[in-house]
């Protein structure tokens, strides 16, 4: 005869095999649903004409600025080609794409989202210059998200093909900004010292940006030089005011470590104390993650300095 002990324990077990199956189950389902149907890329485009009319077809290309486009007709299909001038708008599937790749990107996903994007981008990129401004926008998120799942030359390519399509001076910076930044993570210094030079010489004081000189100081420190790093990360820093300026928070950064490297403490803890007070978070990037002790525990000051 079982005991009660026993009958417990099997009941026990049946209980989470069951559970077990049924989360492997829902598991399953939740990815199916999450999985990036790309088949619809293939489906019928829509084209509209500045004239009214409209047709369905699938994009070929582009040939001397003349988009190419097979529309589609009664037992088969012709080509035809139009300016830009005769173009109102080209519209193509997988709209719904954009919805997925946009969650991914939400939750930190950046490598399922990136290769949704990359999908589009593919299907998209020959035909920017018939598409809505907005709809080309959408793509520097592509540059963002690659940076951010550390492939840097799709960040880099992206963001240089996006730029001539976009009239907004503060989305062309940060496209150009991205592009840069991804460039110094690439083997390709003098590609990305000659970038980073352009950038400084059309750089205005209290601008919105500060990256080139953050990357010239990165420069700097990567050729073991900290007293150079620190004036070129300082320059920004000066010229800054209480409005946000991107990347500032890379500047300060890396100041602080020169300075320290430098053994020029009391710089470093002036720059501490100021990157605090303008709430200015440390920034996730990989090349300052070995100055983050300071922010957070405070600047090594030597003993002999202390007692002092």
């Amino acid at each position: 005869m079982k005991t009660m002990k026993e009958e417990s324990r099997k009941m026990r077990g049946r209980y989470i095999g069951l559970m077990l199956f049924f989360i492997c189950l829902m598991g399953g389902r939740l990815h199916g649903q999450q999985a990036a149907d790309l088949s619809v890329l293939n489906e019928p485009s829509s084209l509209y004409q500045k004239n009214g009319r409209g047709m369905t077809g699938q994009a070929v290309g582009v040939v001397d600025d003349r988009l190419v486009f097979k529309g589609n007709a009664a037992g088969g299909s012709v080509e035809y080609s139009f300016s830009k001038d005769e173009v109102e708008r080209l519209d193509f599937p997988g709209n719904e794409l954009i919805i997925q790749a946009n969650s991914l990107l939400d939750q930190g996903r950046y490598k399922e989202a990136v290769a949704i994007m990359e999908a589009l981008y593919q299907q998209r990129a020959r035909f920017f210059a018939f598409m809505p401004e907005s709809d080309v926008i959408w793509f520097q998120k592509l540059a963002d998200g690659a940076y951010a799942a550390g492939d840097y030359f799709l960040a880099v390519g992206v963001a240089r093909n996006v730029r001539p399509y976009v009239t907004d001076a503060r989305i062309r910076r940060e496209l150009y900004d991205r592009e840069l930044l991804a460039h110094y993570h690439l083997p390709l210094l003098d590609k990305t010292q000659a970038l980073a030079d352009e950038w400084v010489e059309n750089w205005e004081p209290y601008g919105e940006s500060a990256l080139g000189w953050y990357v010239l100081g990165q420069l700097a420190y990567d050729r073991d030089e900290p007293d150079e790093a620190l004036w070129l990360c300082l320059r920004p820093i000066v010229f800054s005011s209480q409005f946000h300026t991107d990347f500032l928070g890379h500047a300060y950064a890396l100041a602080i470590g020169a300075a320290v490297e430098v053994e020029d403490f009391s710089q470093a803890e002036q720059l501490l104390q100021e990157m605090k007070e303008r709430n200015l978070a440390w920034p996730e990037e990989p090349k300052l993650e070995a100055f983050k002790t300071y922010y957070v525990e405070g600047i090594p000051v030597p003993e002999e300095e202390s007692t002092s």
